[in-house]
């Protein structure tokens, strides 16, 4: 069966940070499948604001988010959820599937994320042309 790994940006580990996705302290990781998701780990964000000691990074700037790139790459993910992302969304949609979703949880987003599979793999296979999914309630 399909899967497609998602990346849930958080604060605390339950709820969506309410900032940028790349400014996210971590990471929830989840596998979805059609209908089916399932929480296997989470990343911390070792490119955000606080790890920033240079303090050069800015909304938009190109090493955030080949920063935040690399840090998805690496642990798989193909899918970035959040309830807001900045200038570099334009950066990120050729590489990823991006979803905007406000859920009061991270657990119920990726439940409701799984039900909309279709979706999520029509945009997957589109490759570099594709764009942003909005299941903002």
């Amino acid at each position: 069966m399909e899967q497609l790994r998602a990346a849930f940006a958080t604060d605390d580990g339950h709820t969506f940070t309410d900032g940028h996705f790349g400014d996210a302290k971590k990471y929830i990781i989840y596998s979805i499948q059609d209908g089916i998701a399932q929480r296997i780990g989470e990343i911390d964000n070792t490119t955000g604001p606080e790890q920033d000691h240079d303090h050069d990074h800015h909304h938009g700037d190109q090493k955030k988010a080949q920063g935040i790139g690399q840090l998805m790459k690496q642990n798989g993910i193909q899918v970035l959820v959040g309830k807001a992302f900045g200038p570099n969304i334009k950066r990120m949609n050729p590489k990823f599937v991006i979803v905007l979703m406000n859920d009061e949880t991270i657990e119920q987003a990726a439940i409701r994320l799984s039900q909309h599979f279709d979706l999520l793999l029509e945009r997957w296979n589109q490759g570099e042309s594709r764009t942003h999914i909005n299941l903002k309630k």
